[in-house]
Formats: C-alpha cells, sequence, structure tokens
C-alpha cells in the first residue's frame, strides 16, 4: 500500500496522506493488540523534513510510556 511505509526505526511506521497540498504524517506502531495499529504522533512531511521536527522520537517515547503503564491509549472507531 503506497500511503504506508515502515521506517525502520524500532518497528515505527507512517500512514501518509496530503489534503490541500499538504502532506501529513501519522506516525505509529503495530499494537499493542492483534490486528491493531495504534498512532502516536501527527506529522507535516515536506521535502524530508518532518514537524515536528523531533516527530520520531516523540513517537517512540509515547509508545514506551504506554508499554511502561505511564500513559494510555483511546480507541477511535473509524
Amino acid at each position: 500500500m503506497k500511503e504506508f511505509k515502515h521506517l525502520g526505526r524500532k518497528g515505527l511506521c507512517e500512514v501518509r496522506f496530503s489534503t490541500a497540498n499538504v502532506q501529513y504524517r501519522a506516525l505509529g506502531f503495530f499494537g499493542p493488540g492483534e490486528h491493531t495499529f495504534s498512532l502516536y504522533v501527527g506529522a507535516t512531511h515536506k521535502q524530508k523534513v518532518y514537524n515536528p521536527p523531533n516527530a520520531f522520537d516523540l513517537a517512540i517515547k509515547r509508545s514506551n510510556n504506554v508499554k511502561n503503564g505511564k500513559g494510555s491509549l483511546r480507541e477511535r472507531p473509524f
């Protein structure tokens, strides 16, 4: 699927989409449940630059907080 990409950083992945000529990236990981993908950070993307610039590190930090019981996830139906 062209809208999805594995980023190779501790399992981090992105879902890509654009609207009004702005490229967006939703960064997240598979899990914690089976057949689940959890989003941790939203970012814009232009010419290999992410905004916020620490989007990858922030997604990893938030994922670790959930795994360590210091954060939580909320399920949102589509």
